[in-house]
Order: C-alpha cells, then sequence, then structure tokens
C-alpha cells in the first residue's frame, strides 16, 4: 500500500491542535458544526483505511481469495503491506467498531428512557 492509506490515520493525530484552535476562534455554534463534520469525516476516513489494510491481509488467505476470486500472486506482488500491519488494522477496526456499536447504544437506550 502507499502512504495514502495511512494518511487518514496520521492526520487525526494533527486533528486535536485544529480543533482546539477552531474552538478558540469560531462563535461556539458555528465551531461544533465545523468540529462534527470533520469529525465524522476523519472517522470514515479511518475506518476505511483500516478496512483497506484489513483487507490486504485477508486477500492473503487462500481460502478467502478464492471466495472472492482474487489473485493471490498478483495480491502478494503489489501489496507491499506485512501481514502483522494487517492484523493490527483488523483489530484496530474491530475495537473500534464495538465501541461505536455500544455508544450508539448507549444513546437509543438513553433515548428510549
Amino acid at each position: 500500500m502507499r502512504v495514502a492509506v495511512y494518511l487518514p490515520l496520521l492526520l487525526t493525530l494533527f486533528a486535536t491542535p485544529g480543533a482546539r484552535l477552531l474552538a478558540a476562534r469560531c462563535e461556539p455554534r458555528l465551531a461544533t458544526w465545523l468540529l462534527t463534520l470533520s469529525s465524522l469525516v476523519l472517522a470514515a476516513a479511518g475506518a476505511l483505511s483500516l478496512g483497506l489494510l484489513t483487507l490486504t491481509g485477508l486477500l492473503r488467505v487462500p481460502e478467502l481469495a478464492e471466495l472472492g476470486q482474487w489473485s493471490l500472486r498478483l495480491a502478494a506482488r503489489r501489496d507491499p503491506v506485512e501481514l502483522s500491519v494487517a492484523a493490527a488494522a483488523g483489530l484496530l477496526l474491530a475495537l473500534a467498531t464495538v465501541a461505536a456499536v455500544r455508544v450508539f447504544a448507549n444513546r437509543c437506550r438513553t433515548l428510549a428512557r
């Protein structure tokens, strides 16, 4: 994978100082909207990035590659991502998904009360 796959993950590191500057310089209503939208975009881009990295690891499993009719030789030749990086990305993606589902369920229970 190229650097572009890792870029959304790196952008989240720079988002915190940028968010503090934005919150200090904008009116609260505008800052809230901008911070919410940027958080959603960064979360979606990060999840997509982790998903792509995980997919490269899944492509190396012959049974899964056969299911999707993917070429193992082509994936191995064009994809320099190590299996450990793909496994770590899969674990992070699973943890983020579980956390998002828990927050969503908590919000639904709170609204139902």
